[in-house]
């Protein structure tokens, strides 16, 4: 579904009165991390992207950020260590931070 946007995008290019376009953008962002390319939903949102940045429509990407409801077990354990990226290790009871450990993070949660 998130490769549909494309004909949305086309769509909202022909519409004057459509000021702004908002892609599907939850999760992480698909720009940062050269696996991008690799991961099929990634691949799809470059391609909106791309639309976007032809369509002479104005544009924004919000980004969700992780969900920390993610933050379950049986997901974690499928992460390794990525100290470039973030990432949890259970087995160590540790996580790995990106940078220093100052700055902001924002993660996002579908429950309630």
């Amino acid at each position: 579904m998130i490769a549909e946007q494309i004909n949305w995008v086309r769509l909202a290019a022909q519409v004057p009165s459509i000021k702004r376009f908002f892609p599907s953008e939850f999760g992480t962002d698909v720009e940062y991390g050269p696996e991008s390319a690799r991961e099929i939903t990634h691949q799809q949102k470059l391609k909106v992207r791309a639309a976007l940045q032809t369509s002479g429509t104005d544009y924004m990407y919000i980004v969700a950020g992780p969900y920390a409801d993610a933050a379950d077990p049986a997901y974690l354990s499928s992460f390794r260590a990525e100290p470039d990226v973030g990432s949890f290790d259970l087995a160590q009871s540790s996580a790995v931070v990106v940078g220093d450990g100052t700055s902001l993070i924002s993660l996002t949660t579908p429950s309630e």
